[in-house]
């Protein structure tokens, strides 16, 4: 039974009480886990779905964010920690969510010995000082950052109580990410799939590449068509991917 703590970090969507594989995912940056839920009916019953809901967001509105990607990191461990039944694990995180899912590995890898492999999405790794490119966060800045990688659609920029609900979500965790950077290289113990979007002009090929540097086992690179969300006229193309590194076939 999990716990009141992880009941908030944690969204399922559905139960999958035979599963044999748990796939976590992480939310980019202002992100929230209802964004991800449409990979779930695409998935086989054999993998249990784990989606992390960060406060700030929806439910969690009114709780305070996380503003830095070590506490992320040390938060969602501990999360993960909580949960009933070991079962060997994928970590996919998208572009701020890789950043973390990378991080657990770095800092708490010795509590995450079910993981078995690491899925970065959309997100340069950490080995240079900061991200860099959010110095001006005022609300325009935030705005003119989700229309550049295809985050916000023309209703929702032109619905103020959207944007205020939004808005100070990405700006925190944008300030995270340019926060985040790495003393030295440090390569985690299990493989690094990299997926790079062919239009997300932000991350390059070369850039997703460089997660190579960072593992000890095999990284490979995949690319999917459109922009830095890319999944969301590709859910099913994605959770195929995912699921063929569940090593698990679709029905």
């Amino acid at each position: 039974m999990q716990t009141i703590e992880a009941k908030k970090w944690i969204r399922k969507f559905k139960d999958n009480p035979n599963s044999t594989v748990r796939l976590v995912v992480l939310p980019h940056a202002g992100g929230n886990a209802n964004f991800y839920k449409d990979l779930i009916q695409y998935l086989s019953p054999d993998i249990e779905c784990i989606i992390i809901q960060y406060p700030g967001r929806q439910e969690r509105l009114i709780e305070d964010m996380v503003d830095n990607i070590d506490d992320y990191a040390d938060k969602v461990t501990n999360v993960l920690n909580l949960i009933d039944g070991e079962k060997p694990t994928i970590l996919f995180g998208h572009s701020m969510g890789a950043l973390i899912a990378y991080n657990m590995l770095y800092r708490n890898g010795h509590k995450l010995t079910s993981i078995e492999k690491l899925v970065v999405s959309c997100h340069t790794p950490p080995i240079r000082k900061g991200s860099g490119g959010y110095n001006q966060l005022d609300d325009y800045s935030v705005i003119e950052y989700l229309k550049s990688i295809g985050g916000l659609d023309d209703i929702v920029s032109e619905n103020k109580m959207s944007l205020d609900l939004i808005i100070p979500a990405v700006r925190n965790d944008l300030i995270a990410v340019r926060n985040f950077s790495l003393i030295k290289a440090y390569k985690v113990q299990v493989p690094i799939y990299g997926i790079q979007a062919t239009e997300d002009y932000g991350v390059d090929v070369r850039d997703i590449q460089k997660w190579a540097l960072l593992t000890d086992k095999k990284f490979k690179l995949v690319q999917f068509s459109g922009n830095h969300f890319y999944m969301l006229d590709q859910w099913k193309k994605l959770a195929d991917y995912l699921q063929s590194l569940c090593k698990i076939q679709i029905e």
